[in-house]
């Protein structure tokens, strides 16, 4: 903040935008895919074990979330 007030560097809600676009974009993305890739090769009766449960609401809550920024933004 300090640098854009100074007359240097980005004003703070171009950074947040790069941000968003360049890395949680990619990695939300990438966390979805892989672990889309996790279940095809474990199989479906994976979702019968707790620790696979909470890691699928855990993404789905997160990617919501990841929105909800997008939208204030």
């Amino acid at each position: 903040m300090l640098n854009y007030l100074t007359g240097f560097g980005n004003p703070p809600h171009f950074s947040e935008k790069k941000l968003y676009n360049y890395i949680m974009m990619p990695a939300m993305l990438a966390s979805w895919l892989f672990g889309v890739l996790l279940i095809h090769t474990l199989g479906f009766s994976v979702f019968a074990e707790l620790w696979m449960q909470i890691k699928v609401i855990s993404v789905v809550i997160l990617t919501f979330y990841h929105y909800q920024i997008k939208k204030q933004s």
